[in-house]
């Protein structure tokens, strides 16, 4: 489960991307829907779908992409290549 993305420095990302699943303490509707996990011995709520959205040409196609090269990375096992 994806619950926290940063990318730093990969295409248009120079001062770094942040792509959070974890909830805003704003978002009050549809908490029946929330995910609650333990993790590091933290209580987080985790949304379980997210949306990318914004005008054409605004890098959700690099977010994409950033994620993309992480999965290479790690079922390769090194980051060479």
């Amino acid at each position: 489960m994806l619950i926290d993305f940063k990318a730093i420095n990969f295409k248009s990302f120079g001062d770094g991307l942040n792509f959070s699943m974890i909830k805003s303490p704003i978002l009050t509707e549809l908490g029946y829907s929330i995910f609650k996990k333990t993790v590091d011995s933290k209580k987080l709520q985790i949304l379980p779908t997210s949306v990318i959205y914004g005008p054409n040409a605004y890098v959700k196609t690099n977010i994409v992409s950033a994620m993309e090269v992480l999965k290479k990375i790690i079922l390769r096992g090194n980051i060479n290549d």
